[in-house]
């Protein structure tokens, strides 16, 4: 997946987990959008692109500098 892609897939998954009927589902999509934002840091980091725009990976506090 080129970037476009990843941050797509990043988005649909976060709309997923909000609209998620069940606890097992919501997790499950959180768990893809910690996939996709662990896979959208490596690309940004091997195409040199600054990270401070990197999607929220779930579990971690929110950025001082995003809030």
């Amino acid at each position: 997946m080129d970037l476009n892609e990843l941050l797509h897939a990043h988005q649909l998954a976060a709309m997923k987990a909000r609209k998620a009927d069940n606890v097992d589902e919501r997790q499950n999509q959180f768990d893809l959008i910690t996939l996709y934002a662990k896979r959208i840091r490596l690309l940004r980091k091997s195409d040199g692109l600054p990270h401070n725009e990197t999607p929220f990976v779930y579990g971690e506090p929110p950025r001082p500098d995003l809030s």
